[in-house]
């Protein structure tokens, strides 16, 4: 709420749908502090994954009529005519992914998830003081870190849970079926495999063929899975830092930029050996897991979304400011009013 005790309004804008599970823990907290939100949700977002009682904006006009005192973007771009202070929330925490620290010219504010990203828009900032930058954890990682573990079997066997890429060229789900299938006939580990919803339908079809006792296909939100797991086995998902924050040991397949956090592997013959190395005592690598949680997510406390709000609030006191205004951006201006067919007033 702001100083007269009126609650503020709070637009999210959605472009892809990994992005309601990022959103929906800040959601919690707008509507904890008496605060309103609304959605406004562009394709190839699908708006069908909004819950009962959320409140979305289908036209523009719809969403500048509301008059939101912030904007929220888990995405690099946010349209300028939307009225409001921008704020980026980032869509992953794939530092080492082109793109991820980006710069565009459209935000007021970087609510970055930790050192990596912080220091680097710092270092920029320096260089053209147009946004503010704070450490406040990443907001999807509140429902992680809140996630009841999913019930596992009570046998003693070490619970792998299997996470694959969908991307054609980074996915080792065809490659590793027959070494994932072998595990679970050993009868030494019990094995969920997790998809992600664009997972090739024929892969899919493959693993649930597999199906046995020590080897089951499973479905739902992603957090209870990661909080019942022993160690993780992917490839290049983002799904790998989620699990290593929760310290974690994590196995990649032709990670596609390894680091010394978890253990990679170039062929399908190391798998067992590798998955078993990741659950032995290890004092060295779990250093340098810890290490690496410090740099990239050092919040364990499931209240980055709190931190966010808190920012935001200072700025629009006028406790946070901007230096300079944003840049006129004129073909990033142009090119979002084309392809959102808008071309009203700007709200910037």
């Amino acid at each position: 709420m702001n100083s007269t005790g009126e609650s503020r309004r709070y637009l999210f804008f959605v472009t892809q749908n990994y992005s309601f599970e990022i959103l929906r823990p800040l959601e919690r907290e707008i509507l904890r502090r008496g605060d309103e939100v609304a959605w406004f949700i562009s394709p190839p977002a699908d708006p069908g994954l909004l819950n009962r009682g959320e409140r979305r904006f289908e036209r523009v006009a719809q969403a500048r009529g509301y008059q939101p005192e912030a904007v929220f973007a888990p995405g690099n771009v946010v349209p300028h005519f939307f009225p409001g202070i921008k704020v980026q929330v980032f869509h992953g925490l794939e530092w080492k992914k082109k793109g991820h620290l980006s710069v565009r010219g459209m935000f007021h504010l970087y609510c970055t998830h930790g050192p990596v990203a912080t220091d680097w828009f710092l270092a920029e900032a320096r260089r053209d003081p147009h946004f503010r930058v704070v450490e406040t954890g990443w907001t999807k990682m509140d429902a992680i870190v809140a996630a009841e573990a999913q019930p596992r079997p009570e046998n003693g066997r070490p619970l792998l849970l299997y996470a694959p890429t969908f991307s054609p060229s980074l996915t080792s789900a065809p490659t590793l079926l027959d070494s994932i299938r072998e595990l679970a006939r050993s009868g030494k580990w019990d094995i969920w495999v997790k998809f992600h919803p664009k997972m090739d339908r024929e892969t899919v079809a493959g693993y649930t063929a597999a199906q046995s006792r020590h080897l089951r296909v499973v479905d739902g939100p992603l957090g209870p899975f990661l909080q019942a797991a022993d160690l993780l086995l992917s490839d290049t998902s983002s799904v790998i830092y989620e699990f290593l924050l929760l310290d974690k040991p994590v196995v990649t397949y032709g990670n596609r930029v390894p680091d010394d956090a978890s253990v990679d592997i170039r062929d399908a013959s190391e798998l067992e050996s590798a998955l078993r190395g990741a659950v032995s005592a290890d004092p060295e690598r779990d250093a340098r897991r810890r290490a690496y949680i410090q740099k990239v997510h050092p919040f364990s406390d499931g209240r980055s979304s709190a931190r966010v709000m808190d920012a935001v609030e200072a700025m629009l006191r006028g406790d946070l400011r901007c230096q300079r205004p944003l840049p006129r951006n004129m073909f990033r201006k142009l090119r979002m009013r084309w392809e959102m067919k808008y071309f009203g007033p700007a709200g910037d």
